[in-house]
């Protein structure tokens, strides 16, 4: 991931909780915000959730069901060292 250019607050940390649906495919859908942490980073996270590759849909009465699964996209502002000075797309 690529973090976003943060000058006001440049040491930000946390996590951005994602709800989405995955199909009875295994393609990720619906994806939406839960738990935001700054409108960059919910960017991102959303971002980053939306190219995921597909799942292992849910199997219920041994038929793929669509299931609502919650992800927890983690920040560190450790991590902006790995990345430099490099900005947002």
């Amino acid at each position: 991931m690529r973090y976003p250019d943060l000058t006001k607050n440049p040491t930000l940390t946390g996590t951005v909780m994602i709800s989405c649906l995955i199909d009875t495919n295994g393609k990720v859908t619906n994806a939406a915000i839960q738990k935001s942490l700054h409108p960059a980073y919910d960017s991102i996270a959303l971002k980053a959730v939306a190219e995921m590759p597909n799942w292992n849909p849910a199997i219920r009465n041994g038929k793929a069901s669509p299931s609502e699964v919650v992800l927890p996209i983690a920040f560190d502002a450790t991590d902006m060292a790995l990345v430099g000075d490099t900005k947002s797309d």
